[in-house]
């Protein structure tokens, strides 16, 4: 996030008209909302990438090469079995809150498979569990914004 801010303040206004951030607007870390404003004030719309955490948030778990501490890839797997206990899939809570922020003009989501397509739009009109929201929550309170390095 810094750096997408970075390039913004050392450019040309009008230069970017978007930007492209993943994993920083998901249930387990949600630290773009605190740079909404400033790309709305200079009239650049958001992309939220990978409102799944790159599969952290899922029933199958993070994939082997997922950058994430353990302490992260625990507390996501907390929260999915948590989801699942009450017949819920983390993947609907995931989205749906993804899709929820006004100040965000688009979430992109990826799949081999269609089906996941069909129900990814699905659960972006349902509307938001909020008891099951807050719970969630509160399990990954102690990773909350916790991110990772990309190499």
């Amino acid at each position: 996030l810094d750096k997408l801010r970075f390039i913004v303040e050392n450019s040309s206004p009008g230069m970017v008209e978007t930007i492209l951030n993943f994993c920083h607007y998901c249930l387990n870390d949600d630290a773009l909302v605190d740079e909404i404003n400033f790309y709305g004030e200079k009239g650049i719309g958001i992309i939220n990438a990978s409102p799944l955490s790159m599969g952290l948030l899922s029933e199958r778990g993070a994939p082997a090469w997922h950058p994430a501490s353990d302490d992260i890839k625990k507390h996501c797997r907390e929260a999915a079995f948590h989801c699942k206990s009450q017949n819920y899939r983390i993947e609907q809570l995931a989205v749906r809150f993804a899709v929820g922020h006004p100040g965000i003009a688009t979430t992109l989501v990826s799949t081999a498979n269609p089906q996941n397509i069909r129900d990814n739009v699905k659960w972006a009109l349902d509307s938001l569990n909020t008891e099951l929201f807050r719970e969630v929550l509160e399990i990954l309170k102690p990773i909350h914004r916790e991110t990772w390095e990309n190499s």
